[in-house]
């Protein structure tokens, strides 16, 4: 996944999972966003949510927000 766009195509647009206690998973055109164990970049490949589709909300004093991904990586 990388940042290169001004305006989001259908492909661009992700929903957001709640799955409680401040984990949510991320999903784009029925695939899920993974972490891959810190291989690989987060990249939206996933049918469905194990570990490495889990991320923590970490949110900033200035209002943005980082993931944490399943691997622990921020």
């Amino acid at each position: 996944m990388k940042c290169d766009r001004k305006n989001p195509e259908g492909w661009e647009r992700f929903n957001i999972e709640d799955l409680g206690d401040g984990i949510i998973a991320i999903k784009s055109n029925g695939k899920y966003v993974t972490s891959e164990i810190g291989e690989r970049p987060m990249w939206c490949n996933r049918a469905t949510i194990n570990d490495w589709e889990k991320f923590e909300i970490i949110n900033h004093f200035d209002g943005t927000f980082s993931l944490k991904g399943g691997n622990g990586i921020e």
